[in-house]
């Protein structure tokens, strides 16, 4: 498994895994294969917002969850080469920096140790294993709601 993906790369895997090809992605599309073919050899970020989104909406994924698999990919490449090392509250730092745990103070995250723990194990699963992505997304969902419920309780 590869670590450390580009975003241009990201997209592509989600196309192929969905259509096999970019010429049946296009089909589906209705998004010119040239199109889709010069955002792949130039880069996400070489490209125009405007297309990019109009891919993403094709495929049925937000756009923002592409940056969020290359940042996922990049935090589980660090897991593997600091499994020993790596400590909870550096992760949880490496979390909030790259938008996956957000306006949740550390102090706080780690009062509940048992569901600290849990929730730090689901996203190093879910990087681990990227396959579970959707998983990830369905209960990111449900911990920013419950997040949310901790604000305004407070």
């Amino acid at each position: 498994m590869e670590y450390d993906k580009t975003l241009t790369e990201v997209l592509k895997e989600t196309i192929l895994s969905k259509y096999q090809n970019v010429k049946k992605f296009s089909d589906a599309s209705n998004i010119p294969y040239m199109t889709i073919s010069n955002v792949l050899k130039r880069g996400v970020e070489n490209s125009s917002l405007e297309t990019v989104s109009k891919i993403c909406d094709a495929l049925e994924i937000p756009l923002y969850s592409l940056y969020l698999q290359r940042a996922a990919s990049a935090l589980a490449k660090k897991l593997i080469e600091r499994k020993d090392t790596y400590t909870d509250s550096e992760f949880f730092d490496d979390l909030k920096a790259n938008g996956f745990i957000r306006n949740f103070p550390k102090e706080d995250f780690f009062k509940n140790e048992d569901k600290a723990k849990n929730i730090l194990n689901l996203y190093k699963e879910s990087f681990l294993f990227p396959d579970q992505f959707e998983e990830y997304f369905s209960l990111l969902k449900q911990a920013r709601k419950e997040n949310l419920e901790h604000r305004t309780k407070s």
